[in-house]
């Protein structure tokens, strides 16, 4: 996985590190969060499996947002964030519908 900065250029592939030493750490530690969501996403999309098995409707709205997560704008970050709330809203209702607390 590669990251990129506005301009286009690679901050992990540079060879170099002067541009890496001046990079904003908030704009890269925001970055690396989005990636790992999508990565996620994308892995609990192919594989059918979030928190409890997921439906098609689940899978392809893990997929786009995975994808949707992979580009560096605030439209693909929210599109991509709202499709992953979704599905884990709904994977959690599933969850606690199938596995109830127990009454001690």
């Amino acid at each position: 996985m590669f990251v990129l900065d506005k301009s286009g250029v690679s901050l992990l592939l540079m060879g170099s590190t002067t541009a890496l030493a001046q990079a904003n750490w908030i704009d890269i530690a925001w970055s690396t969060f989005t990636a790992i969501v999508g990565i996620v996403c994308l892995a609990g999309g192919l594989q059918g499996w979030f928190i409890e098995k997921t439906n098609i409707i689940e899978r392809l709205l893990m997929i786009v947002s995975g994808v949707a997560l992979a580009y560096t704008s605030p439209t693909s970050d929210m599109i991509g964030f709202a499709g992953f709330a979704i599905v884990l809203v709904i994977q959690f209702f599933k969850y606690f519908k199938v596995r109830p607390k127990q009454a001690s």
